[in-house]
């Protein structure tokens, strides 16, 4: 009866996770279309055009090479929807699968021998809720697969910019090699080793400009930290009400780049930002620019 009552448990938690939309899709609404025979057609589609003996056959023309670029762009696009979407999947159904089967061996072990209906009961209540936080823990709040995610979109984004601008030009200024090449970049830019890789590269940048930061606020004197400080606590005030400060910010803005010009009173927000930026990107030693920038707008820094 214990293993009845087991193996019954068990199968309505598989049936649970199977059977939820939200779940099978890793937490997407279903597909209106299938992604599978979409690829099948597109390959159909540009078979011709996406292939490299196209090109020279075509004379080797700006045309012939955005053609090619289009088609490939097309399958690539298609491919790393569907990757995307088994990636989060399957690698949901992985971690769910793993708890569910460790919570039911923990069943088991309460399930053995004589136990009363009562037990028997509370090692099915113990199942639900364990379910129940397994989903929740993996289907709506894991990170790393999102995150890398975010990272192949951010770079193929970068990537896509580049071609679509070499769409634009001669074939001489935008060769097909260079097309290729870029292509080639764009499509490795969806694998999980490139995602990883652009985030170890960026955890190295910014590391050392960390520990150039922080070697250079050792380096500081007292009266660099101390005018340092006002400078931050006057910007602060600033950027606090940029419509009613837009004159003083113009001001400072001015010292800093002379080039620029003024921004009007709808563009005082614009105006914030360009000055955050510019305080974000100030370094150790640049307090004697920043107190004449600050003077301009009759504001004294010590």
């Amino acid at each position: 009866m214990n293993s009845r009552c087991l193996l019954a448990t068990l199968a309505l938690l598989l049936f649970c996770l199977e059977g939820c939309s939200t779940i099978r899709h890793g937490g997407a609404p279903t597909p209106a279309f299938n992604e599978e025979d979409d690829l099948k057609s597109l390959e159909e589609k540009y078979k011709e055009s996406a292939s490299i003996d196209a090109f020279y056959k075509a004379g080797q023309t700006a045309a012939a090479r955005n053609a090619f670029i289009d088609g490939r762009l097309a399958l690539y696009d298609m491919q790393y929807s569907i990757f995307v979407r088994d990636l989060s999947v399957d690698k949901q159904h992985l971690d769910a699968g793993t708890d569910l089967l460790l919570l039911g061996l923990a069943i088991a072990g309460t399930s053995t021998g004589a136990i009363r209906a009562k037990t028997n009961l509370a090692a099915a209540a113990a199942a639900v809720t364990g379910s129940k936080i397994t989903v929740d823990k993996y289907f709506y709040f894991e990170k790393t697969v999102p995150a890398l995610i975010t990272t192949m979109d951010a770079e193929r984004k970068q990537i896509l910019a580049e071609i679509i601008r070499g769409t634009n030009l001669s074939i001489e200024d935008y060769s097909f090699r260079q097309a290729r090449q870029d292509l080639d970049s764009y499509n490795k830019a969806g694998s999980l080793i490139g995602a990883i890789t652009i985030v170890q590269a960026d955890a190295s940048v910014k590391d050392k400009a960390a520990t150039e930061a922080l070697r250079q606020l050792k380096a500081a004197t007292p009266e660099q930290i101390t005018a340092s400080r006002a400078i931050s606590t006057q910007f602060a005030l600033l950027v606090k009400d940029p419509a009613a400060n837009l004159d003083k910010i113009n001001k400072i803005l001015k010292v800093l780049d002379p080039s620029r010009v003024d921004s009007t009173p709808a563009q005082a927000t614009d105006a914030a930002d360009q000055l955050r930026a510019a305080n974000k990107a100030r370094q150790p030693g640049e307090e004697a620019k920043w107190r004449a920038a600050f003077a301009s707008a009759g504001i004294t820094i010590p």
